[in-house]
């Protein structure tokens, strides 16, 4: 389940990096779903 989640991610931070504004969004939604993931696991 959650590497499903984690994989889907990556592969959408990848379309994101293919383009250039879309490579700070990439990066800002990465450390988003990073911090989300680590209140999921923490809570």
């Amino acid at each position: 389940m959650i590497e499903s989640v984690v994989e889907a991610l990556l592969n959408f931070s990848g379309v994101l990096y293919s383009s250039a504004p879309g490579y700070l969004l990439g990066s800002f939604l990465f450390y988003v779903s990073i911090y989300l993931l680590h209140l999921l696991f923490c809570s």
